[in-house]
């Protein structure tokens, strides 16, 4: 069994839908994201457009020099099809549907921490590693493209064609020789 089988077995048990690898490469859409900062639809959002956010984001090298790879995973939220009725039988109200349930920010990273472990186990070695899940700057969607998770939609969301798009990213850089996944066309122009 191959390593990259080994680790598709073991995010499958811990719960997550999808899985790839990609280099740790300059994001095909960063140019489209610096037109995006010097537009300033980052609003509010001011440290977007900071300059290591910036750097981190056109070379994901920066975040991790030693990396030889970024596992990137995506894990199912809860469907926005089936919405729980209220103590009145009546609806709740809107909220997004990644929004229910726990918060991904503290499901995914400890998920993502075994995953490591469990590396390190098969490697027999220490594994240098940072761990995101819409946490840091990197273009996460270019990413999961790369890593053969899906294709990013007009909608700036991935898109997969096994899994639809109701999913949460998170990514691992790691200094282990991982071989990246056979990468996904874009099927929307933007």
């Amino acid at each position: 069994m191959s390593l990259i089988d080994l680790i598709r077995a073991e995010t499958e048990r811990l719960g997550f839908i999808l899985c790839g690898v990609a280099p740790p490469s300059p994001p095909a859409h960063f140019r489209a994201y610096e037109h995006w900062i010097e537009a300033g639809l980052h609003a509010e959002m001011a440290y977007m457009a900071t300059g290591q956010a910036r750097l981190r984001r056109e070379d994901p090298g920066l975040v991790l020099p030693e990396a030889a790879a970024i596992l990137v995973v995506a894990m199912r939220y809860f469907s926005p099809h089936v919405i729980p009725p209220g103590p009145s039988n009546e609806a709740l109200g809107r909220v997004a549907a990644y929004a229910w349930g726990e918060d991904y920010h503290q499901v995914i990273p400890p998920r993502l921490e075994e995953l490591v472990l469990q590396l390190e186990k098969v490697l027999g070695q220490p594994v240098r590693h940072r761990i995101y899940s819409d946490t840091g700057p990197i273009l996460e969607h270019d990413l999961a493209q790369q890593a053969g998770l899906g294709w990013t939609g007009k909608n700036t969301c991935t898109i997969s064609p096994r899994q639809g798009s109701y999913f949460l990213i998170g990514e691992v850089f790691l200094d282990a020789p991982v071989e990246p996944t056979q990468a996904l066309r874009q099927f929307c122009s933007n």
